[in-house]
């Protein structure tokens, strides 16, 4: 488990086999998911299924988390996402965001001013980290699973790249240029 806020001391629940990894609050869950593929490289599990802790307070993100852990068992992949109208990168490509207000009310007294992306809107950032790779699914609510296989496809390099955009702010503009491009990593053509 990650946590990003006040110091988790004790829950009784817990396995005692799982790890509490304190982070800075930077990045939102793109910068998590991103330290997680790179610092446990040489240890991932099967497949993982990567939640924002928002999960917990949003009825809807509670149930795309359901739907993505009865997937679990029997696919390599499981997103939650949105299809195209032509491709990612054009369907986004003039997208970019000043303001956000998080959606949980834990968070809303983040400031809702995002610090832009240096490589905008996200057309420019998706050919400088992507190539224009082709990809008809845009994910949403940063909620997927994934095989190992499917992470050690891309080299640490890959992901160190794209941890750059999100590891200095607490509300970084590229984190949701990441939640968007999650299927680009793994679903690509």
């Amino acid at each position: 488990i990650y946590n990003k806020g006040p110091a988790i001391t004790e829950i009784d629940w817990l396995p005692s086999n799982v790890e509490i990894i304190e982070l800075p609050n930077v990045g939102c869950e793109s910068h998590t998911y991103l330290y997680h593929m790179i610092s446990k490289r040489n240890c991932l599990a099967e497949k993982t299924l990567f939640v924002p802790a928002s999960f917990q307070s949003l009825y809807y993100k509670r149930g795309m988390m359901v739907v993505l852990m009865k997937w679990l068992p029997s696919y390599d992949y499981g997103f939650s996402c949105l299809p195209c109208v032509v491709d990612l990168k054009t369907d986004f490509n003039d997208f970019s965001l000043s303001r956000y207000q998080h959606s949980s009310k834990a968070n809303h007294a983040i400031d809702t001013q995002l610090v832009q992306c240096a490589d905008r809107p996200f057309g420019t950032w998706y050919e400088k980290n992507f190539n224009n790779l082709h990809v008809k699914l845009s994910g949403t609510q940063g909620m997927f699973f994934v095989t190992r296989d499917k992470i050690m496809a891309h080299d640490a390099s890959e992901y160190c790249q794209l941890i750059a955009y999100v590891d200095k702010d607490r509300n970084p503009e590229a984190g949701h240029y990441m939640e968007r491009a999650w299927t680009a990593l793994y679903l690509g053509e």
